[in-house]
């Protein structure tokens, strides 16, 4: 019985040991990764996860490691390697199987948004290359594993659905980028769409694949594109066919980016023949301005226009919100309410990002109840409830919950 007892205590003491030792290489791991020692990060978080093959977090980091290595940001895109995607993709979708909701420690995606950027950025690459059906595996491969999820494929589809022909179609995110990379590649969805990512601009690669492979034109030669860097720049008055407006530094102060210098290029070029859109979310400091010559309208399609819509408005230079109409703007509106029945209620970004655009219809509920369009409000709001009847979606942001009452308190029959 004693020796039972000492075998026993003996056992619990290693169980112990090793789950401080896992804890300890887990937290090294953690701080090798945010100080940018990829490769040692990956060898401790390896040793860390023979310790308990089961710790998602683990898992997740080592992931984000080998991501890393194989590109640390866009300017890496055609160098990586396929063998450090496979790798990780494996350890995201390792962690999806483990725990399909992550709770542990994030970086910047969730496991699903990872998978899908990093067989993104693979068809990038072979794009890069000329090879379009190795692109297209890559997506398909990226949608097999776990990634490009129905939620992100529809709000993108429904996004480009709504542009004119020919348009333009600002992007910034891997959620956007990527899925609507897909959708043109492999569905062959809306292949007229100029779908730019304009972060992705700053990379002379980028700019490149645009050119030969979509066909965007610039008012640039090749050489000044190749070269362009960061500019100095004060505020300055852009004219563009029938638009007009001022253009501010966007870094420091004092400059502006390659980016930056690059969307004014292409736009210039255009002439504004074609609609300008930017995706909802895309930052403002990113826009080289434009969003001063516009009122943010909120539109059945859920995008920035600026496009003028009759003669008197291109004489005038005067870019106006379109004059919706109730039923128009309901239906639109509840289809990107339905969004819902597409969410992976485990992807944090997904669920995100739907919050996101419920915070925009009540930002636009209240404007319009604000501007003494009652009645137009009562009937958006209505509908905005009988959706969240229907299919729950409560609000994770107490602050935003406490919002939700408050407009609807405004319609509270006295």
């Amino acid at each position: 019985m004693r020796l039972k007892m000492l075998l026993y205590f003996a056992l619990i003491c290693t169980i112990s040991a090793q789950a401080q030792k896992f804890d300890d290489l887990l937290i090294k791991g953690k701080i090798e990764f945010k100080n940018g020692q990829f490769s040692e990060a990956a060898e401790t978080l390896k040793k860390a996860i023979a310790l308990d093959p089961k710790n998602p977090e683990a898992h997740y980091f080592l992931g984000y490691c080998y991501s890393r290595l194989n590109a640390a940001d866009a300017n890496y895109i055609p160098n990586t390697s396929l063998e450090l995607t496979l790798l990780s993709s494996k350890e995201f979708e390792t962690v999806n199987q483990l725990v399909p909701n992550y709770t542990g420690e994030f970086v910047v995606l969730d496991p699903y948004s990872k998978i899908t950027a990093e067989w993104g950025s693979a068809a990038f690459k072979y794009l890069h290359q000329h090879k379009k059906d190795s692109a297209i595996w890559a997506l398909k491969q990226g949608k097999a594993r776990g990634g490009f999820g129905d939620f992100f494929m529809n709000y993108n589809r429904m996004n480009m659905q709504f542009c004119q022909k020919n348009a333009f179609l600002f992007l910034s995110g891997d959620n956007y980028t990527f899925y609507c990379l897909y959708l043109q590649l492999v569905e062959e969805f809306r292949t007229d769409i100029k779908a730019i990512d304009v972060t992705m601009l700053g990379t002379i690669w980028y700019t490149q694949l645009m050119r030969e492979t979509f066909h965007i034109e610039f008012d640039m030669s090749d050489t000044e594109l190749d070269s362009c860097q960061y500019q100095e720049w004060q505020d300055s008055v852009v004219k563009i066919n029938y638009l007009t407006w001022t253009i501010k530094p966007s870094y420091e102060e004092s400059y502006l980016l390659r980016s930056d210098l690059l969307l004014l290029s292409l736009i210039k070029k255009n002439e504004l023949r074609d609609d300008i859109n930017f995706i909802a979310g895309f930052p403002d400091a990113d826009k080289i301005n434009l969003h001063s010559v516009s009122q943010q309208f909120f539109c059945f399609d859920y995008i920035m226009g600026y496009t003028p819509r009759t003669d008197k408005e291109r004489e005038s230079g005067l870019i106006l919100p379109l004059d919706i109409e109730l039923d128009s703007l309901m239906s639109g509106y509840s289809k990107y309410l339905y969004l819902s029945n597409h969410i992976n209620p485990n992807s944090k970004m997904e669920v995100m990002n739907f919050e996101s655009i419920q915070i925009e219809m009540l930002l636009f509920i209240h404007t319009t109840y604000s501007q003494g369009d009652e009645e137009k409000a009562r009937k958006l709001l209505s509908m905005f409830n009988k959706h969240r009847k229907h299919y729950g979606q409560t609000f994770s942001n107490e602050e935003v919950e406490n919002y939700y009452r408050q407009i609807n308190e405004l319609f509270v029959k006295r």
